[in-house]
Order: structure tokens, then C-alpha cells, then sequence
């Protein structure tokens, strides 16, 4: 079966190089262990973590990619790089999200600021 997948990406090489954008993005998120007491921090955290969902497109194009054709070893290669990528950023976002610390003593510890930009239970 060939399927139409450009409507994800024009060219294998589109998609590879967004993969690598989103990699480095991936890696941004890292930088921010420990810098999550102020506002602005918190905030640019959030938008790199909102700009993240954006690459989801990778996976649908991978998997359809591999759905095609299972001895397709680039497209499972691929695909199982996509995995770890969004694995890595899934436990970022865990350890992030629910280790409150960072926020002690600071602009965050407010009533409800946590809640209304983290989506953390009270």
C-alpha cells in the first residue's frame, strides 16, 4: 500500500530535519532544572513545553511510514528514535510538573498561579 504522507512532510529529508528541531528542543527543556523560581523562567518553560506538542505530526508520520511496509528497518529505526524522544520529554515534563520546590518561596507559591499554569492539583 503507498499512502500519500505529504501531507505531514514534503520530503523523508523535511521530516528528519524536524526531528532534529525537536530533539534540540528536547534538550532546551533540559537547561531549566532548577530555574523554575520566577515568572519569566516559568513562563518561557511553558512555551517550549506548548511548542513540543506541535511536533506530534513526527509520530504520525513515522508510524505511517513503518505501517507500510514492516521490513522498512529506516522507518523503524525512525520510529523507535521518536519514542525516546517523546519518552525524554514525557519524564522532563513529569519531573517538572510535579516537583514543586522550584516554586517554593517565590512568585508561584500565590493561591491558584500554580494550578492555572502548570495544571497541577491544589
Amino acid at each position: 500500500m503507498k499512502w500519500d504522507l505529504t501531507n505531514y512532510y514534503k520530503t523523508y529529508e523535511e521530516f528528519r530535519e524536524t526531528l532534529e528541531k525537536a530533539k534540540e528542543l528536547v534538550e532546551s527543556l533540559k537547561g531549566f532544572e532548577g530555574k523554575l523560581k520566577n515568572e519569566e523562567s516559568l513562563k518561557e518553560f511553558y512555551n517550549k513545553m506548548i511548542e513540543f506538542y506541535g511536533y506530534e505530526k513526527l509520530y504520525l508520520y513515522a508510524e505511517c511510514q513503518m505501517d507500510r511496509d514492516q521490513r522498512n528497518t529506516k522507518a523503524l529505526a525512525d520510529m523507535q528514535e521518536i519514542m525516546y524522544l517523546f519518552n525524554t520529554f514525557g519524564e522532563l515534563i513529569n519531573v517538572f510538573l510535579c516537583i514543586t520546590p522550584y516554586l517554593t518561596n517565590s512568585a508561584f507559591s500565590r493561591p491558584g498561579i500554580i494550578e492555572k499554569t502548570l495544571f497541577c492539583s491544589p
